[in-house]
């Protein structure tokens, strides 16, 4: 991931004074974008565990295309919060409330899953097991501020909800040779839950 983040500073690095210095041309509703946003979280809460003032890098693709509807589509990958979390991903649809020459304003939802690079799946009798990937959902609000044709500024706010599966072990009916557990009986429960809200500041470049 640190690969990941040395080309995305190069990118815009690149990009940037490009398109900066290129001449203005007509304003074109359909585009596609690259974003790089930071978020910053006042709590966070994952399997239990709380955490207080995390942050996180997000990397975005944007596609809008007016001629099908006022909406816009987004993919993600982002890395940070914490050392249990290794990334998440995902989409973002979102729907345009405002669509001013300057400032667009826009709802939506984040939809994805975070990779855990630490959880419990040790099985002994009595241990509660999670799952490697966390669902997410995010219900957001967002403000594009475009300062030119090429480049926006954004600012958005939104609070997290996480769905997991945790399974308990209740029996374990064989074991191998050397002690380890072969099989055993457990039972499953769904939780469905508030994480925190999450507010986020970012660029956003026309690449068309």
């Amino acid at each position: 991931m640190k690969n990941l983040h040395a080309f995305t500073l190069l990118l815009f690095l690149i990009i940037i004074p490009i398109f900066t210095y290129a001449q203005e041309q007509d304003q074109n509703e359909r585009y596609f974008k690259i974003g790089l946003a930071q978020s910053y979280q006042p709590t966070f809460e994952i399997n239990n565990n709380s955490f207080s003032n995390t942050t996180s890098t997000a990397f975005k693709l944007l596609i809008h295309e007016p001629d099908i509807a006022p909406v816009e589509l987004g993919m993600f990958i982002t890395t940070g919060r914490n050392s249990t979390i290794d990334y998440s991903y995902g989409i973002s649809p979102a729907y345009f409330m405002y669509k001013g020459k300057s400032h667009w304003f826009k709802t939506g939802v984040e939809l994805g899953r975070f990779k855990l690079g630490r959880y419990q799946n040790d099985v002994v009798l009595g241990a509660t097991l999670e799952e490697e990937y966390q669902e997410a959902l995010q219900p957001y609000l967002e403000w594009d501020w475009q300062i030119s044709n090429y480049i926006s500024l954004i600012s958005k706010a939104g609070y997290r909800f996480i769905s997991s599966h945790t399974r308990t072990v209740t029996e374990i009916t064989d074991r191998w040779e050397n002690g380890s557990v072969r099989s055993y009986h457990a039972k499953g429960k769904n939780h469905f839950y508030g994480a925190g809200f999450e507010f986020s500041v970012g660029i956003n470049i026309t690449v068309y």
